[in-house]
């Protein structure tokens, strides 16, 4: 497989797998407002997004033009209904994403108000056993080898279509090309949505993040 340079990034992809088909596009710069409409439905517990619009566009801008990031807009129908990020390097894209302190506080403020607020106690599940669910190591040939999904978001209207499993299909595709042999997502306990579309498709849940999110992976390239 050739490996692509760092700012390569195909302009678009018929999407495959169940449900009508989903075309995913590399999102540009002039799509900024696109991609904070979108992120106004992303889950409460998607940290990174969280906050008054101008905060979700400045993040929008940075991931855009990062060169260790891919963001991907989902258009089905004529419509564009999603976008979900993937992370390519870890380390330089925390350094592209890193917003001024003053940002940054009033993120953290806005996340505080509703981590405790309606939005994360309504979507909180009445059974949890996430302290005793069983981890799956990950293969050795793995381990240093994939990339980070992030920020799967579909609105309202798109859901139950099939889409999201198109989006673990391209992902996956993704990774591939980067030559990666690993997919990785950290997801809330609480995003039972994301969890049961990432347990349903092949992933697993390997560690578990300081702040208690799970971390999912899936191998796609055998040793």
């Amino acid at each position: 497989m050739e490996q692509p340079t760092s700012t390569e990034r195909p302009a678009t992809h018929d999407g495959a797998g169940p449900g009508s088909g989903a075309a995913f596009r590399a999102a540009r710069a002039g799509d900024t407002r696109t991609l904070v409409d979108l992120w106004e439905h992303a889950h409460w517990s998607q940290a990174i997004v969280q906050g008054p619009r101008w905060i979700k566009g400045r993040v929008a801008d940075r991931a855009v033009r990062s060169e260790h990031f891919e963001v991907w807009i989902i258009e089905h129908e004529g419509q564009t209904v999603g976008v979900y990020c993937l992370v390519i390097d870890h380390e330089p894209w925390k350094r592209d994403a890193t917003l001024p302190a003053p940002a940054r506080a009033v993120r953290k403020l806005w996340r505080s108000f509703f981590r405790a607020g309606p939005a994360a106690k309504a979507d909180v599940s009445a059974t949890r056993d996430d302290e005793h669910a069983a981890r799956t190591p990950i293969p050795p040939h793995a381990k240093g080898s994939f990339l980070i999904q992030q920020l799967v978001t579909l609105r309202p209207a798109a859901r139950g279509l099939g889409i999201g499993r198109q989006i673990l299909a391209h992902s996956e595709e993704r990774a591939r090309h980067h030559q990666r042999a690993s997919i990785r997502s950290d997801v809330h306990p609480n995003n039972t949505t994301m969890r049961r579309l990432l347990e349903r498709n092949g992933y697993f849940i390997y560690a578990e993040t300081a702040d208690g999110y799970l971390r999912y992976c899936k191998v796609v390239e055998d040793s």
